[in-house]
């Protein structure tokens, strides 16, 4: 009887936790898992993976997300933000499936009492992920548009020289041309 209502006392008294999580599938350019240039410089598929999920779960971004949803007041108040991020750090889970040495997924966890609550900060997460990632991949794109605007430049440049050229050319020989279409009509 003892157990019985020792049992009963601690689920009434307990917390529900609900967990949100969030799978993200890779899908690499060229398939190799190899290193490779890009806009994360020479870094391998794992490296890459480590190097978005640092930018994610940095200070700046955490307390962007615990402002936005109001995370921990209580703890805020009294023991300030650098606590208070590394609470909600350590309440974030992340592994990554691995497949043949490649990393297919990540995979993002997120402990909390209110359900809606805990999706929308995973659904915010998640989102860190896919942006840091098309941000990162947008770089070298740059890079090559730059480049290519340069030569195209050059070429053009190259072209009106060339015509300047032809010009002059037809002016200075025109004399000669004509002369030799008259006596040839002749």
């Amino acid at each position: 009887v003892l157990g019985v209502l020792l049992g009963g006392l601690m689920v009434w008294l307990k917390e529900d936790v609900y967990r949100s999580w969030s799978v993200l599938l890779i899908e690499w350019p060229d398939g190799s898992g190899q290193t490779r240039s890009s806009g994360f410089g020479d870094y391998s598929d794992q490296e890459r993976v480590m190097l978005v999920t640092q930018r994610v779960l940095s200070r700046m971004n955490l307390q962007k997300v615990i402002d936005e949803f109001h995370l921990y007041p209580k703890l805020r108040t009294l023991q300030g933000y650098e606590f208070t991020i590394q609470k909600f750090r350590k309440s974030i889970q992340v592994e990554t499936k691995e497949n043949a040495g490649r990393i297919e997924a990540v995979t993002i966890a997120f402990a909390h009492p209110d359900p809606y609550l805990a999706r929308k900060v995973i659904a915010k997460l998640a989102d860190g992920y896919i942006q840091e990632t098309a941000q990162r991949q947008a770089q070298p794109d740059e890079e090559t548009v730059e480049t290519l605007a340069g030569k195209l430049s050059a070429v053009k440049e190259s072209i009106s020289q060339k015509e300047e050229e032809l010009s002059a050319y037809r002016v200075k020989n025109a004399d000669g041309l004509l002369e030799t279409l008259l006596s040839a009509a002749l």
